[in-house]
């Protein structure tokens, strides 16, 4: 068998236990156990006759280099075929499979080299040594004229010099006439960087024009004393009169300017003064007039929500006027009766969506569950503990299971399975009296 390919088929003969007869009918499950790992199923074996039990396993069941796989019917004596996977595909004339090999037949073009006399294949003369046939007439492959001695081949094919070997390493080479070049073309580079340099030295230094400079390169010892009169010539040359000009002083005395402008601010301090006064003032009328009534008055204004269409004007707010205003305290005649409640509904919560949350339902007419919900308490019964009280152990519907699944008794261990008939759900120990001929319940 190949390792890890699909569409492979492996059979096995099953033999009753009872007589040794061939098993035909029944349930044929298949295991397989990889390299020694854990013993998967394989799935359903088919019977194809005298009791030949057939099964194709799926790609990754023969992905080991040894497997071992396990029949078991109900009827049959237990049965393990090992088999020893391989790489090689006896299917393939050309390489059987194997992909470090050129796909083309040997002596081909791109195949495998062989030594003969025809096209594409290599010689051998008296001297044992190789020489490759099927060159024209006149031709011959490339190799020194002087026996014994190799020729470099680079890594793209083609023939080279080893440096390292050249024959008379001393002697002189005329490369006169000869132009040597680089990747980067030296002879046209050096011309370039020669145009961009002075002709000659000055002083034995370049002479050119400096077009920026870097942060803190010019030091004073750099700098030559005629550039600082030239820099000195360039600066403001205005005497103490021509600085007043430009600063808008018109008397030659900074202490009658100070003066001045110390007036202008007495002047305007003395305006803002008197206007916080009467600012003052008027606050103090404000506060005499505004008893405490008034002001527990002015503090319910919140209270006041309706529009104002009209106000009186302010000579008619007399203080006769103000005085009926502090004894405002009228009783209100009508209000709304008290309203009763019943007694349940305090325990309604009302939400800004407009929901109700109940407290209790003592009508329950016309409630019922919808189709889904019947089915979802229908499953969570199923799936409920046959004691009650958990999710977990011996459910209701494995407890179905035995009454309506397929059921196997094989070496004193019932096995109860799942609706698929295929998946183990529990399985339980059986004792069976000699001669009991139920051994299997497998219902379609």
């Amino acid at each position: 068998m190949r390792k890890n390919v699909a569409g492979q088929t492996i059979s096995a003969n099953m033999v009753a236990v009872a007589d040794g007869s061939a098993v035909t009918t029944g349930t044929t499950t298949v295991y397989v156990t990889k390299d020694g790992g854990t013993q998967e199923s394989v799935g359903t074996a088919t019977h194809k006759g005298n009791g030949e039990w057939s099964i194709t396993p799926a790609q990754a069941d023969t992905n080991g280099n040894h497997l071992a796989f396990t029949w078991i019917n109900a009827s049959a004596v237990p049965l393990t075929v090992n088999v020893y996977t391989t790489s090689l595909d006896p299917h393939d004339t050309v390489r059987a499979g194997q992909t470090a090999l050129p796909n083309a037949a040997a002596g081909a073009n791109g195949g495998v080299p062989v030594i003969g006399t025809g096209t594409n294949q290599f010689k051998s003369d008296s001297a044992a040594n190789m020489t490759v046939a099927g060159y024209g007439t006149g031709a011959a492959p490339l190799q020194p004229t002087v026996a014994g001695r190799t020729l470099d081949v680079s890594a793209g094919g083609e023939a080279g010099i080893d440096l390292a070997n050249v024959g008379s390493p001393t002697a002189t080479l005329n490369l006169s006439g000869t132009t040597i070049k680089t990747a980067t073309d030296v002879e046209a580079d050096t011309a370039d960087i020669q145009a961009r340099l002075p002709a000659a030295l000055v002083g034995g230094r370049m002479d050119a024009s400096v077009g920026a400079m870097g942060a803190d390169t010019l030091t004073a010892a750099a700098l030559a004393t005629d550039a600082v009169n030239e820099i000195k010539s360039g600066l403001s040359t205005l005497d103490a009169a021509g600085v007043r000009a430009a600063l808008g002083m018109s008397a030659a005395s900074l202490d009658a300017q100070l003066s001045t402008i110390a007036g202008y601010i007495d002047t305007e301090i003395n305006t803002i003064i008197s206007g916080t006064n009467a600012v003052l003032a008027d606050t103090s009328a404000l506060l005499a007039r505004l008893t405490a009534t008034r002001a527990s008055l002015m503090d319910n204004l919140a209270q006041l929500d309706a529009a104002i269409t009209s106000r009186a004007a302010a000579a008619d707010y007399t203080s006769g006027r103000a005085a009926k205003l502090d004894n405002l305290d009228a009783a209100i005649s009508t209000r709304q009766a008290t309203v009763t409640f019943p007694a349940n509904f305090a325990a309604l919560a009302i939400t800004v969506a407009g929901k109700v949350t109940a407290g209790t339902v003592d009508d329950k007419t016309g409630f019922a569950l919808s189709a889904a919900g019947n089915e979802a308490a229908a499953d969570a019964l199923l799936a409920r503990n046959v004691a009650g009280g958990s999710n977990t152990g011996r459910t209701v519907k494995q407890a179905f299971y035995r009454l309506r699944n397929r059921n196997a008794i094989s070496g004193g261990n019932l096995s109860v399975y799942e609706p698929d008939d295929n998946t183990v759900s529990w399985n339980a120990a059986v004792a069976t009296a000699p001669g009991d001929p139920v051994t299997s319940v497998d219902p379609s």
